[in-house]
Formats: C-alpha cells, sequence, structure tokens
C-alpha cells in the first residue's frame, strides 16, 4: 500500500517535471481567471516615422487649348513618386444659332439702274422764272420777273462731280423807264459755268451747284431808246433734286426741281437815244441779287 503510493507520487513529479521543462522554452501565456485556454498575441507593428514634405517649385502656367490639355507633374525631391496633375478648366458650350435661322450676306443695291453709266455727258433743257430781288444800280427802281430758258451740256466724271456749261436767257422783264404808252420790255443773257455736286448720282437725288454767270447782261427797249448794264462775272449758287423713278429708281431721263441766286454788280452801261450812242463806266455800283426758279428736262447720256 505504501509502495503504490510511493510509485504514484514518483510518476506524477516525473510528469510535472517534464511538463515544466517544455514551458520554460515557450512564451509565457496569460491565464484567465475561469481555466479558459491561453491566447497567443500579436507581435506590435513598427511606428511610422514622419516624413517632410516640402514645397513644391512653381512651374509655369500651362498653354491650354480648347480641345487638348497636357497634365502638369510636378516631383518633389524628398517625397518621391508624389504627382500633382492640374486638371483642365470644363469645356465652355457656345450657343448655336437656331437651326431653322438661316443668315444671308445683304447685297447692296445699285445706285443707279441697269443702262444708266455711274459718269458721263448730261444734257439739260430748263425754264422758269427769273427775278431781280434789288435793282441794278444805284437810284434805279427794281426790274420786274421774266420768263427764263436755259440749256445746258456737261460731263459727271464720278457718280458725284460734275461739270456743266451752257446759255440762260429771259424776256418779259418791264422796267420803271417805260410809261404806260410804251410797250418796253427787258430781256437778260448769261453763260453760266457750273461745279455740281449729286449726293446720290448724277441721275437721280438731291444735288447742288456753284460757279460763275460769265457776260451777263440786263437790258431794254423802248419808243426811240434801248439800254443794257452789263457784268463781266457774277457769282452762282444753286441747288436741286432730280426726281427718281418708281422705288427710287434712278431713270436715263428725268425732272429737276431747281433754285438758283446771282449775286453781282453792273459795271458797265450802254444807251442808245435815236441816233445818239452812248457807253460808260457805272460810277455808283450797287451788289444786285437775282433769283432764278426753274423747271429742268436732264437727260443721263
Amino acid at each position: 500500500m505504501r509502495l503504490s503510493s510511493l510509485v504514484s507520487v514518483a510518476c506524477l513529479s516525473g510528469l510535472f517535471f517534464a511538463f515544466g521543462v517544455s514551458n520554460a522554452n515557450a512564451a509565457p501565456a496569460r491565464v484567465s481567471k475561469r481555466g479558459a485556454p491561453p491566447r497567443v498575441l500579436p507581435a506590435p507593428l513598427p511606428k511610422p516615422e514622419p516624413v517632410a514634405v516640402t514645397a513644391l517649385p512653381q512651374l509655369p502656367p500651362a498653354e491650354l487649348s480648347a480641345t487638348s490639355y497636357a497634365p502638369v507633374t510636378t516631383t518633389s525631391a524628398d517625397v518621391p513618386n508624389v504627382e500633382v496633375v492640374t486638371a483642365p478648366p470644363p469645356p465652355v458650350a457656345l450657343a448655336a444659332p437656331p437651326a431653322h435661322e438661316t443668315i444671308a450676306p445683304k447685297t447692296p443695291a445699285p445706285s443707279v439702274a441697269a443702262g444708266v453709266k455711274p459718269s458721263g455727258f448730261v444734257l439739260q433743257f430748263g425754264s422758269g422764272l427769273l427775278a431781280p430781288a434789288t435793282g441794278f444800280a444805284a437810284h434805279t427802281s427794281t426790274v420786274a420777273p421774266g420768263l427764263s430758258f436755259e440749256a445746258r451740256l456737261g460731263l459727271y466724271v464720278s457718280p458725284h462731280v460734275g461739270i456743266l456749261g451752257g446759255f440762260r436767257g429771259s424776256y418779259g422783264h418791264s422796267n420803271g423807264m417805260c410809261s404806260s404808252a410804251d410797250s418796253c420790255k427787258g430781256y437778260s443773257m448769261q453763260a453760266p459755268v457750273l461745279l455740281q455736286f449729286a449726293h446720290k448720282d448724277r441721275a437721280h437725288g438731291l444735288y447742288g451747284e456753284i460757279g460763275v454767270g460769265l457776260a451777263t447782261k440786263f437790258g431794254g427797249f423802248g419808243d426811240g431808246y434801248s439800254f443794257a448794264l452789263s457784268s463781266p462775272a457774277e457769282l452762282k449758287l444753286g441747288m436741286g433734286y432730280r426726281i427718281a423713278g418708281s422705288g427710287d429708281v434712278a431713270l436715263p431721263a428725268t425732272l429737276d426741281m431747281a433754285m438758283g441766286l446771282d449775286v453781282g454788280e453792273m459795271t458797265q452801261v450802254e444807251a442808245q437815244v435815236g441816233t445818239t450812242k452812248l457807253k460808260a463806266d457805272i460810277a455808283e455800283r450797287t451788289t444786285h441779287v437775282i433769283v432764278a426758279l426753274s423747271l429742268i428736262a436732264h437727260f443721263s447720256l
């Protein structure tokens, strides 16, 4: 009985000794209070070291086109494999015109009708009223209006500028020198040279003119006498409107409504009473003004 107890104690001591040797080489384990099997904890990870990031160098802005963009990559020496990409701006959509709207280029209307050249010769025939507004000399009465007629031939060197020359005459001016029994009638003659400026062209529209009246003469005659006052040159100013056809279309033949002024001085007088003739310069000269109103048939040749 005692021998068997000793054998049992010896066996248990051997087992505990062997268990103690094997556990001496193993990692210590935590035993729960309730006798749960021990849990082995994983080894802790190394703590990451901080990395210093330096300022990125400044690069010139990339030229971006409307259709393609090149990415800009910046790499720091202290931070490898770090890319900074500049994203392109979003494209701007342009509003397209409506599909049904068609824009056609405007074609300017021709300034003159077919068959009327922009420049060329012109021919004019007119008639109207010629009315002296003042007397021709000091202490003389104003000559009454008379019927006028004129003819001109000219050349438009461009659609807007022309040079004209011709003849103007009038008849039927009465004067204060005639008595009631006399049938004296006055007359006038002049050779105008004009520079004409057309606003649109030579065939229609508004125009103005300036020039000289050469060899101007106003005269009259009565029972047994005659007289004439003359001026070598007078200033001429005028304006008019050339009537166009239907729809403002230029025509080769048009009608002008014109008004003009003659400004000058009579410098010489000639008179004849019976067989006696007299010719002298006018001592007391005065500036006279003559108004002309006319309707003129205009032909663009």
